[in-house]
């Protein structure tokens, strides 16, 4: 534990491998306000305590008295919600958004239903990528049908994808950026 908050700045910082300049710049302050900070005795306000906080997800009893664990823990929506800021500077009702606030309420049968589906997609983007599998696909037979549809990865893909489909033009529809609620996306996915 740093015996003070100026040295769980730095701490934090280098934990971040950030010079003071680039850990300046995430918190909206210069280095030199960085470089005095994490001077020994130096007074830290509360502005960028929460700002450090915000920024850098570290608890701020960590920060302030050096208690318990550096960094918050982050929720499976956290994570998505930052990767769908990351890959979308759109509006909270962008597709990223939505997909991410989607995946955030699946359930862990609903990932692994998910997970089939996106292994199956691909390896059939390998397959159609791949000179040897294109002429063993034109060499052999397609298989009878299985009369078990509920288990065949092709059908519940193709039902999953309609239904996903169905469900995104629905929300697009019924629901602006303002009042986007929980009830949309992921009741599809229990449907068959």
């Amino acid at each position: 534990m740093s015996e003070s908050i100026n040295a769980r700045i730095k701490q934090l910082r280098k934990k971040k491998k950030l010079n003071q300049t680039e850990f300046g710049s995430v918190i909206g302050l210069k280095n030199s306000a960085i470089s005095k900070m994490e001077q020994e005795g130096s007074v830290v306000v509360d502005q960028n305590i929460q700002l450090i906080c915000e920024k850098f997800q570290v608890r701020r009893e960590w920060l302030i008295d050096g208690i318990g664990e550096m960094f918050a823990a982050r929720t499976k929506n956290d994570e998505l919600m930052e990767w769908a800021k990351r890959v979308s500077q759109s509006p909270h009702d962008s597709f990223p958004y939505r997909l991410a606030e989607a995946l955030s309420k699946l359930d862990e049968p609903q990932w692994k239903m998910l997970e089939q589906i996106f292994d199956k997609i691909m390896a059939e983007g390998n397959t159609e990528n791949s000179n040897v599998a294109k002429a063993e696909s034109t060499s052999t037979k397609a298989a009878p049908p299985n009369d078990d549809d509920d288990d065949d990865p092709d059908i519940i893909r193709r039902s999953y994808h309609r239904q996903v489909d169905q469900a995104f033009d629905n929300e697009e529809k019924a629901v602006s950026a303002s009042s986007y609620g929980s009830s949309g996306i992921i009741s599809h996915f229990h449907k068959k």
